[in-house]
């Protein structure tokens, strides 16, 4: 079978590949906070020391110990999640949004 695909400029093609880009952009801007975010969640309760911390010691805490590649510990399987899921809603989002303005008009 022979496929065919639009330009990256216009349709599917750029719907998805925009969210494809725009998801991994998020992803790599938040996961450092939502890391810090679940260890500090996860050591509530634990007696541990971590739960004392904020936000900011907890994230300077990682970087101190790990480094910045500890600050993207489990990013690959984040951007596994996160990746499909933004497509589908983009180019679901697109899709319907330019049916239901074709069939209005």
């Amino acid at each position: 079978l022979k496929y065919s695909f639009k330009p990256l400029s216009s349709g599917i093609n750029a719907e998805y590949g925009g969210s494809i880009v725009g998801g991994a952009v998020a992803t790599a801007i938040s996961h450092p906070f939502d890391l810090t975010k679940t260890q500090l969640q996860s050591s509530v309760g634990l007696g541990l020391d971590v739960s004392k911390r904020t936000l900011l010691e907890q994230l300077n805490f990682i970087y101190r110990t790990s480094g910045v590649k500890g600050l993207f510990v489990g990013f690959t399987p984040r951007l596994a999640k996160v990746l499909p899921s933004c497509a589908i809603f983009i180019t679901t989002f697109e899709g319907l949004k330019e049916y239901f303005n074709d069939s209005t008009s």
